[in-house]
């Protein structure tokens, strides 16, 4: 049987000004998963959290 994702992300984007950093974004998270995001310093990933968590109003 499939669970239900204990988060689902979907349209994700975020901007600084005219400059979207974040670009439609969609992932869904399993019970019992885990997800990382990698990347470089400035690739948007603690921008991506904020803005999952509601804490980034762009």
């Amino acid at each position: 049987m499939d669970q239900k994702p204990v988060i689902s992300v979907r349209n994700l984007s975020i901007s600084f000004g005219r400059n979207t950093v974040v670009h439609d974004l969609n992932f869904d998270i399993a019970p019992g998963s885990t997800l990382a995001m990698v990347g470089e310093s400035g690739s948007g990933k603690s921008v991506t959290s904020l803005g999952r968590a509601g804490a980034w109003d762009g």
